[in-house]
């Protein structure tokens, strides 16, 4: 790293935040990484069944990552009243059986987020395979901002561009790399999709190795007072509990 000094004082001038880029790899960002990403939103009917979001990784998700091992993307699940959080889809347009009822009589629908990079023509077979099901809709696919989706200043402190970049990559490689160990967690029998089990009694109540993982990514992370890293799910609109 160059290291700036002050003129006066002859020392070493402050450096910005995570300014170390010493280390090759992620950290060695460059812009061509944060352009051209996409961004669809995939919405499903086919809610009546108990396996819905699984089948609907397992039948579209796992089949493009499977028709493009090399590209990076995220994945993200929703369950949404209509009306919230509607920004990246012409919502007036989502087809009216893809509307259910929730007690209060308040309208909800249920989707998956797909962001991407794409390396050849993902989109296009994205698009060709939600046509062939029946139960899925999309509104159309649009540019996801790079790196500021992955390094506003909900994921980064220091807001500068080379920081931003650097942040952003290493936020992207994490998701994509949770989505593939989704992914190929995921196994189908008669029918039913699920996440593979695991009995491990480390892995307990839940029966998911995801526990374990889960556990690894937020062990080393930790308050100043060198407390463990509290972790907050979200358990319906409104409430939060502590794991």
């Amino acid at each position: 790293m160059n290291v700036k000094y002050d003129m006066v004082t002859k020392k070493p001038a402050p450096q910005p935040e995570n300014a170390d880029k010493a280390s090759a790899g992620p950290a060695a960002t460059g812009d061509a990484f944060h352009k051209g990403w996409r961004q669809v939103r995939l919405f499903t009917r086919n809610v009546n069944r108990p396996d819905w979001h699984q089948e609907f990784l397992g039948t579209v998700v796992k089949q493009f990552w499977q028709q493009n091992p090399k590209t990076i993307f995220f994945v993200s699940r929703y369950i949404c009243t209509l009306g919230e959080d509607d920004g990246d889809t012409d919502i007036s347009k989502l087809p009216p059986d893809f509307l259910f009822i929730r007690p209060g009589k308040k309208q909800i629908h249920f989707s998956i987020r797909l962001r991407f990079k794409p390396e050849s023509d993902e989109e296009g077979k994205l698009s060709a395979a939600v046509k062939e099901i029946p139960h899925l809709w999309h509104s159309g696919f649009l540019n996801f901002k790079m790196p500021g989706g992955l390094a506003g200043d909900r994921f980064a402190t220091a807001q500068d561009t080379e920081s931003q970049e650097r942040r952003g990559r290493l936020v992207a490689e994490l998701l994509c790399a949770n989505s593939r160990l989704l992914l190929d967690s995921l196994a189908c029998n008669s029918d039913q999709w699920d996440f593979e089990p695991n009995k491990n009694e480390l892995n307990q109540p839940c029966g998911l190795a995801a526990q374990s993982t889960f556990h690894m990514v937020v062990n080393p992370w930790c308050l100043k007072d060198a407390n463990p890293l509290p972790i907050f799910v979200r358990v319906n609109d409104s409430q939060f509990a502590q794991l």
